[in-house]
């Protein structure tokens, strides 16, 4: 038997069980091979399947809960189920990664203030006709995009330091719970 035929078809599989033609050519028929005199046999009339069946799309894939890299937005709650020692680790890892975003910052910072003399320079070359529009469109475009990344980066080192302000105060709470009290004892007299 040949394996069934799977269509795509709007969002659903659909799987195909009919048989090609040339499949049922080898099946005898009973019918012709059946003695002269010997009785008809009746059979009970067979159930067709459907021709296809739909198949339900897969199910989406599940996020997982813990982000995996260095820092992802908003993913305070797991500092709360940390060890002291991860806590520590946690804090070293994301005062390198602080360190680096902030550099990462102000490059980008430079490169944006000489982009934006150049397209100043631009608009009054393109004003005396040297430089032509596409050009000067394209120094636009560059500074925009540029914008953009210094203000994403500057969300980026934000957001670090929000995290690391998190740790710290993790990490005094558990600094805190670490000291032993004192017991208050009764003299005796």
């Amino acid at each position: 038997m040949p394996p069934p035929a799977v269509i795509m078809l709007g969002g659903l599989l659909l799987l195909s069980t009919e048989l090609p033609s040339h499949a049922n050519k080898n099946k005898s028929d009973p019918k012709t091979h059946a003695s002269p005199t010997a009785p008809a046999r009746k059979t009970a009339p067979k159930k067709r399947s459907r021709g296809t069946t739909l198949v339900p799309p897969p199910p989406p894939t599940i996020p997982s809960v813990i982000e995996s890299g260095p820092v992802s937005i908003g993913s305070t709650g797991f500092i709360d189920y940390l060890s002291e020692e991860d806590l520590e680790w946690k804090k070293e890892s994301l005062e390198k990664e602080l360190a680096a975003r902030e550099l990462d910052l102000q490059d980008s910072k430079t490169i944006l203030e000489r982009k934006l003399k150049q397209s100043e320079t631009f608009e009054a070359l393109f004003a005396e006709g040297v430089v032509s529009k596409r050009e000067l469109e394209n120094t636009r475009r560059q500074t925009a995009r540029l914008k953009r990344d210094v203000e994403r980066e500057n969300r980026s080192v934000e957001e670090v330091k929000r995290i690391l302000s998190k740790i710290d105060q993790r990490l005094a709470t558990v600094n805190k719970k670490a000291t032993p009290k004192r017991s208050k004892k009764k003299k005796s007299r």
